[in-house]
């Protein structure tokens, strides 16, 4: 299993905040603000997210869409999992302790089991308590990361919905590891010799994860 915890969106309550880009109609894709949250030695993208949000005309629901993409070896029983940690700069700080911090949305991925094309996609919703009621203040007011222990809790109506199902043959989510060129088949290098066991191994060279929910939920207890 992989997993990366906490992708830290300081977001607010409206839906230019989340993103920078159109604010779209009909679930047309409109500008994505891109953000790469994990680099490598070499400074090569390893886990990026990209944001957008879109207005459904039907129904006058504002959605946030985040993809998030991961470039690793990913091998056919891996579940990747990606947790998106988010709080408000216009929502204030109402029980820390006892209420709410930070709001958090999971997106995570497996292996289709009927079809290995693809990938499932499981989408939960959670939030966070701190332990010191005063955490929040503190942190603003010693410049310095919040004190106390934190405490995520799954949230009793899941409100975090698939954003698109892998199913397009043309645009998979997952990116198959790319061919290894050897120059001399009959003596391969170490370095080719490692890359083979890895295409041989791994199923996806890169993998996204996507998923989405209405920007007023309508549950100001444990959604920002």
């Amino acid at each position: 299993m992989k997993k990366f915890i906490s992708a830290l969106l300081f977001a607010c309550a409206q839906a230019t905040d989340y993103f920078t880009g159109r604010t779209v109609t009909n679930a047309l894709e409109a500008d994505k603000a891109k953000t790469v949250l994990l680099k490598d030695a070499d400074n090569a993208e390893i886990w990026s997210i990209e944001t957008m949000s879109y207005l459904e005309e039907d129904t006058g629901y504002r959605w946030l869409r985040v993809t998030h993409t991961l470039t690793a070896n990913i091998a056919a029983d891996d579940v990747v999992t990606f947790d998106l940690t988010f709080n408000s700069d216009f929502d204030p700080w109402i029980d820390p302790k006892n209420i709410m911090i930070d709001d958090s949305g999971r997106c995570s991925v497996e292996m289709n089991t009927d079809d290995n094309r693809f990938w499932t996609t499981t989408v939960s919703d959670y939030f966070w308590t701190c332990s010191d009621i005063d955490c929040a203040n503190t942190a603003l007011a010693t410049a310095t990361w919040r004190t106390g222990d934190y405490v995520e809790s799954v949230d009793t109506v899941n409100d975090w919905e698939i954003g698109i199902v892998d199913d397009d043959p043309n645009n998979r989510f997952c990116t198959e590891m790319p061919p290894v060129a050897v120059v001399n088949s009959a003596a391969p290098t170490n370095a080719e010799f490692d890359l083979l066991e890895a295409e041989a191994y791994y199923e996806c060279s890169v993998i996204k994860c996507v998923h989405q929910r209405r920007l007023d939920t309508g549950d100001d207890e444990h959604d920002f």
